[in-house]
């Protein structure tokens, strides 16, 4: 049985004990016939009445009940939304995007904003490490040599090969007085 079906079996049974106790009353009272009063009118009507405004307040009720319900599914829906685009930036997904169906976008602009600080700083970090990793690299190189000559060439290629260039060159500046600095 729906809401206000119950709530209108309710408001006629009040609306029913209504007139049930006017006429008891009024039987009490005295063994004439009733004539056309007021009491008549509204002891027939009191069932009707109330049993319709009981009616009512359930269909608020119900209405009230299924706003509610579908808000909270609207909510969930959000928070789905937002769960996915954080689990993709968790995983890395730079590219993920808010989804065109999340309502708030204050609180989607400040998570693209979120995931822009992020990737500049994966990109800081990864500069870092490249950085970190080629000066150890470097290092290396430098303790393992003995020969200038050796060591030369190997700088060079060990450059060449880590910035991905084609090829590389060392140039050293001559200067002698009275003479133009050279390049040799």
């Amino acid at each position: 049985m729906r809401t206000e079906q119950k709530w209108a079996a309710i408001g006629l049974a009040i609306g029913m004990l209504c007139p049930l106790l006017l006429v008891a009353q009024r039987l009490g009272e005295s063994d004439e016939t009733w004539g056309e009063t007021a009491a008549n009118g509204l002891a027939i009507a009191t069932p009707a009445v109330c049993a319709a405004g009981a009616f009512l307040a359930g269909r608020r009720i119900t209405r009230g009940k299924e706003r509610y319900a579908q808000q909270v599914d609207n909510d969930r829906k959000q928070w789905l939304m937002l769960d996915d685009f954080i689990g993709s930036l968790d995983r890395g997904d730079m590219h993920a995007q808010v989804a065109e169906g999340f309502e708030d976008r204050k609180i989607a602009a400040l998570l693209e904003g979120y995931k822009t600080k992020l990737m500049a700083e994966k990109e800081e970090e990864e500069q870092r490490t490249w950085e970190t990793r080629g000066l150890a690299s470097f290092g290396e190189l430098l303790r393992a040599s003995t020969d200038l000559q050796q060591l030369a060439d190997d700088v060079v290629r060990f450059l060449v090969k880590y910035v991905g260039a084609n090829q590389g060159s060392i140039f050293f500046l001559q200067e002698q007085p009275g003479e133009e600095p050279a390049l040799t």
